[in-house]
């Protein structure tokens, strides 16, 4: 379209008409008709979506350290409610303040701004120093061809807006102007009489950081550059932007900055302080069990909190720390708040019961733990150089397995021979009291393990690797567990949402309501439970199983019992004699050996054939066995070393085995019925891998595999209490099995050797371990 009368082909639309932008002559060749059409089906609202303005004044923002605080308040009124005494309440809040003292966060000598950390810096600044948030100013263009398009109205509402913001930006300058040659002396403040410069001189605040992120600082820059980062209080320097991730290992697993682990430390060195019943295999299965808070800290803030800006984050990531590295990283707190005296071991006796108890075992059982307790003197003193809290859980559960090992040898043979010596006491009435049958208490705990995992959610979801859906819907209907997404949904998608809550809203609940409390004997709680709401099948005969009334007395006093029976034959040992005789196994010994498999072997491939060399290169390489290896010959030196101690240990059973009760002392039963009697506490295994947590998993599943499949059961089991890998209890079992066999004082009538004289320097070394870690 061209205009008739200039040439020019820009033209500008108004009311219909087209007019040309040079010469202004309307066009007669094109105009613009508008038609109106109704539609009564659609109902088209224009709509102006009205926007709630964001309010950045400080004091709608707290700091993180603000956030913390609630949240360490929250914990400790948690803990409390599961089970902790309320003394614990002004310890950890001490802890608290005395932590913020450390990172200069309080001052108590005198009031000043909090100092900072590299993390969450940026917020807690712009909160401390009253800065808000620079915005970035949106410009609008229109170009050539939008302006051409629009239409009259719009245009004379944009000239009208401009008009008034250009009379209220004058307006605005005048009175202000005004407002100020009118104002008197004695309305004047220190700060409207400062000049220029000192004015300038206060926006240039400078930024204060602890004396720990200075030190990390320094390491990332010079002390001129970081003097330029301490003015940037806007943050307007893109270098050096730090994160924690950016920052040295030694800062970053420090305890110099506040993180959600260290409030959990906090109640963990809470609790060791107090003596409480809670260890920290109980507070890591409450965290996991959904009873202590974790990661949903936005939870624990009260509601006239809803509209601040928290200085705090949700983890998406649900990762629980392990157990050595939460005794680390409590370690390096308690060094750092200077409390090592004050923290105290946990009663042993006591835990040691509740252990017992979790595991059904006989109190017989715990009386043998006690006087190992009180006779082995066992201190397990927080050693600074170490930098771990004490393992006292895994101590605990050490000398329980220790003392099952002791009695029927966790084998793969003993302790079935002496299950069916138990089966025969017990069959034949030879006392009144019944005896352990530690085949039956075996089924017990692997039946008992399976079932609560088919009907606890939280303990399924450890062991399993695919997720139970049943299970799953039943747990989230429980705990009332919502899934909120921040994402911005669609008119369609918000439809089909709308669809699926009604749907789900009106199908059928066919889960069970299953409320499981917190425990401290959790299987055997829950077991019971699960008896009473789903009465699964064979459930009622094993949970009504109890075994703590059950007797030791045919092992410890068993010379009557075994007359009664018809014994004839005692072997000073186990009944397993498939064993064999390794050197210990250290983390260099398997480390120089996976070293060496994974070597690549250059091979040449030639012509199959007979090779006439083959047999005496492998005679020339054949490994020479000296008797130390053969264990025939070591069972038989063994035999005759160790007769006088069996003649004593003989005179010792006959003189306890007086004091035995028999119902019968004669049992209606064939002669060889029960030939064979085994004492596996005169003939105790070790299958040892020292640092067995600096070798390779596979490594230890290699060596871990190769145990009776009893005593992975009970170790497991005994793990799984104090919320424990099998690789970090093993660590503290075999230290503990080395003190127990070499190194602790028993009564006299027991003569020991001392084996330390006939032992190599490397096993001598970790015995010299064992020792000082007792």
């Amino acid at each position: 379209m061209e205009c008739a009368t200039c040439g020019g082909s820009d033209f500008i639309k108004e009311s219909g008409y087209f007019y040309c932008s040079e010469c202004q002559t309307q066009s007669q060749e094109v105009r613009e008709h508008v038609f109106q059409q109704e539609i009564s089906e659609i109902n088209t609202k224009s709509t102006k979506k009205i926007r709630e303005s964001k309010n950045d004044n400080p004091e709608n923002k707290i700091t993180s350290w603000e956030c913390y605080n609630i949240i360490m308040a929250s914990l400790t009124n948690e803990l409390i409610e599961l089970g902790a005494d309320k003394s614990i309440k002004p310890i950890i809040k001490c802890l608290w303040m005395e932590y913020l003292v450390k990172l200069e966060v309080i001052n108590l000598v005198q009031e000043e701004v909090p100092k900072l950390s590299i993390v969450r810096s940026k917020r807690d600044s712009e909160i401390l120093y009253g800065l808000g948030k620079k915005r970035k100013k949106r410009g609008r263009s229109l170009s050539e061809g939008s302006v051409s398009e629009m239409d009259s109205t719009t245009i004379r509402r944009e000239r009208s807006r401009k008009k008034r913001a250009l009379v209220q930006v004058q307006y605005d300058e005048f009175s202000q102007q005004s407002n100020q040659e009118s104002a008197s002396l004695h309305n004047e403040t220190l700060t409207s009489l400062k000049s220029g410069s000192d004015k300038s001189g206060e926006i240039e605040t400078k930024l204060h950081f602890n004396r720990y992120s200075m030190r990390e600082f320094r390491k990332h820059m010079s002390k001129k550059h970081f003097t330029k980062h301490k003015a940037d209080i806007r943050r307007d320097l893109k270098c050096h932007r730090l994160s924690i991730t950016e920052c040295s290992n030694a800062y970053k697993y420090g305890v110099h900055y506040v993180s959600p682990i260290k409030l959990y430390c906090i109640l963990y060195l809470g609790l060791l302080i107090n003596r409480e019943d809670i260890q920290l295999g109980d507070l890591l299965r409450f965290i996991r069990e959904g009873h202590l808070t974790f990661n949903k800290y936005t939870d624990l803030f009260p509601e006239s909190y809803t509209n601040k800006y928290l200085n705090i984050q949700n983890n998406s990531k649900n990762n629980l720390f392990s157990n050595k590295r939460f005794r680390v990283a409590a370690a390096k707190l308690a060094t750092f708040l200077n409390i090592i005296p004050y923290i105290k071991m946990p009663d042993l006796v006591k835990l040691s019961e509740r252990y017992c108890k979790e595991l059904n075992l006989p109190d017989e059982v715990f009386m043998a733990m006690r006087n190992f307790i009180s006779k082995t003197l066992i201190k397990l003193k927080m050693d600074p150089k170490r930098k771990i809290i004490p393992n006292y859980e895994a101590r605990v559960m050490a000398l329980i397995i220790f003392t099952l090992k002791l009695l029927y040898g966790l084998d793969g043979k003993t302790e079935d021979h002496l299950s069916k010596y138990a089966q025969l006491v017990n069959e034949n009435n030879l006392s009144n009291t019944k005896m352990f049958n530690i085949r039956k208490w075996l089924e017990y705990i692997g039946y008992r393990r399976l079932v609560v995992n088919d009907y606890h959610f939280p303990s399924s979801d450890v062991v399993n690797s695919e997720v139970d859906s049943d299970l799953l819907l039943q747990y989230i209907k429980s705990h009332n567990i919502e899934f909120e997404a921040d994402k911005k949904l669609t008119k369609e998608m918000k439809d089909y949402k709308e669809i699926l809550t009604r749907i789900k809203d009106a199908q059928y609940d066919y889960f069970t309501h299953v409320e499981y409390p917190p425990s401290l004997t959790p299987f055997l709680d829950y077991s019971k439970i699960i008896e009473q709401t789903f009465n699964p099948h064979l459930a009622r005969n094993i949970f009504n199983t109890t075994f703590q009334e059950e007797s030791l007395d045919f092992l410890l006093r068993p010379n009557p019992y075994l007359a009664a029976l018809n014994n004839k034959t005692e072997i000073h040992g186990g009944a397993n004699d498939n064993w064999v005789m390794q050197e210990m196994k250290t983390y260099r010994s398997v480390n120089k050996y996976s070293k060496n498999n994974n070597n690549l072997v250059t091979i040449e491939i030639v012509k199959s054939g007979p090779d006439k060399n083959l047999q005496e290169v492998i005679e020339q390489n054949k490994k020479i066995v000296t008797h130390n290896l053969v264990p025939e010959y070591v069972q038989k030196q063994y035999q005759d070393c160790r007769k006088k101690t069996f003649k004593e240990n003989a005179k010792h059973v006959r003189m306890v085995s007086k004091g035995a009760i028999l119902k019968s002392e004669k049992a209606d039963i064939a002669v060889d019925c029960y030939p064979t009697h085994y004492n596996p506490y005169e003939r105790y295994w070790l299958y040892i891998q020292m640092n067995s947590d600096l070798i390779s998993k596979k490594d230890f599943e290699q060596f871990y595999f190769n145990f009776s499949s009893s005593f992975k059961l009970v170790f497991e089991e005994c793990a799984r209490i104090i919320e424990q890998s099998v690789l970090e209890c093993y660590g503290e079992f075999q230290l503990s099995e080395l003190y127990l066999v070499y190194v602790a004082m028993y009564p006299a009538g027991n003569h020991l050797l001392k084996p330390q004289k006939k032992i190599k320097n490397n096993f001598s070394y970790y015995i010299k371990q064992a020792e000082s870690l007792w």
